[in-house]
């Protein structure tokens, strides 16, 4: 019989069961943990708006207050909708 076909013919043992159960034990302890840790959404500042767009590497996020927000909302809003939702939540004209 060849070595592989051989392999998988034995049982596991107490030591592989082990091991696995450890493995499986990490990643239903890691995963929640992972999620909770790497949260992308933060609170912003009272009259600050976040942009996040698509780029060339990947997602981009900005945020702008005061007036850089203000210019934001009228120049970009019209065609991101999560920046003219912010906008309209400060009370930031949207649009010219």
């Amino acid at each position: 019989m060849p070595a592989e076909s051989e392999r998988l013919a034995r049982r596991l043992r107490p030591r592989d069961r082990w091991f696995l159960a450890a493995v499986v034990a990490a990643v239903a302890v890691g995963t929640p943990v992972a999620i909770v840790s790497t949260r992308s959404e933060q609170a912003r500042p009272a009259g600050c708006v976040r942009l996040a767009e698509a780029g060339v590497v990947g997602n981009q996020s900005a945020l702008y207050c005061g007036a850089r927000a203000q210019a934001a909302c009228r120049a970009v809003a019209p065609r991101n909708a999560g920046l003219a939702t912010d906008c309209k939540a400060e009370g930031l004209p949207v649009g010219g």
